[in-house]
């Protein structure tokens, strides 16, 4: 019994070049990634951090102020 026939030099020409055309929009698609998404991504939790921050330092300040507090 023999194997399969090998596909048609045409077949193997477009498949290449579709091979190519995937590899090039995965390329620009990391491009992206790099130049807008990781920056927008790293201001907002900057920005998210400070946030919690100034959170987390109010809320220390009302235990401090409770802490102050006589027969607590």
């Amino acid at each position: 019994m023999q194997g399969y026939a090998a596909p048609p030099d045409d077949f193997r020409r477009r498949a290449e070049e579709w091979v190519d055309r995937l590899e090039a929009e995965f390329q620009d698609v990391a491009g992206y990634m790099d130049r807008v998404v990781v920056p927008e991504v790293r201001r907002e939790a900057a920005s998210a951090a400070r946030l919690l921050a100034g959170h987390l330092d109010r809320l220390a300040d009302r235990l401090q102020a409770a802490d102050r507090k006589p027969g607590l």
